[in-house]
């Protein structure tokens, strides 16, 4: 559980860092390793691909703007 926690403080801290993908996606990664997942690549191309389609969901579906990150700009 504090591993989750430590993921889920990561992930507000860098937000509007490094983007909603790649922010959501280290969340879904340390997540799945403090549930027990020792396969860190599988979860990595996991959490990217349900962070992208979550992103576009949000950004065309419901029309809200995500943080793309500062230092993708």
């Amino acid at each position: 559980p504090l591993v989750m926690l430590a993921g889920l403080a990561i992930f507000t801290t860098l937000l509007e860092t490094i983007g909603f993908v790649a922010a959501a996606t280290l969340l879904f990664v340390i997540t799945a390793w403090g549930l027990g997942s020792r396969r860190i690549v599988r979860d990595l191309l996991i959490g990217l691909a349900v962070c992208v389609a979550a992103y576009f969901l949000f950004a065309v579906g419901l029309g809200l703007r995500l943080p793309i990150g500062t230092v993708f700009t």
